[in-house]
């Protein structure tokens, strides 16, 4: 009744966000003797602590941080591409809605690199906070 077609549920999308970033790890680590940065590398799904890290900490930290997007951007990822793609859609005709416990969830849909310009479409239209 409220025009929802679909449901997803993002498991698969944090799974995804693991990979990349136990991906990630391997090559930082195969290249820790070349690059002075390359570890420590932290990671987090908390856009709270990467927003506070991005304004706050130096570089000695920021270039450490996982560049693995969180399972969020990962489902509008594959929300807005794949699944658009077999729906014969194109991302701007999709509305996503995430449901997240937390309002930072908020600024991180709004981050101009999780934009898609071909499209003019984020790729998480709405988060709303179950607070």
């Amino acid at each position: 009744s409220l025009g929802v077609h679909y449901v997803f549920d993002t498991t698969i999308a944090a799974d995804f966000s693991i990979l990349e970033s136990q991906r990630e790890f391997v090559q930082r680590y195969q290249r820790r003797n070349q690059e002075e940065h390359a570890l420590p590398m932290f990671a987090s799904a908390c856009p709270g602590w990467i927003r506070y890290a991005e304004r706050v900490l130096t570089n000695l930290v920021t270039s450490h941080i996982c560049t693995a997007k969180s399972p969020q951007q990962i489902m509008g990822s594959l929300v807005k591409g794949y699944f658009a793609r077999q729906q014969n859609l194109s991302p701007d005709q999709i509305f996503h809605v995430v449901v997240a416990p937390c309002y930072d969830k908020k600024l991180e849909a709004l981050r101009e690199d999780f934009y898609t310009a071909l499209y003019n479409s984020p790729e998480v239209d709405c988060v709303l906070t179950s607070g």
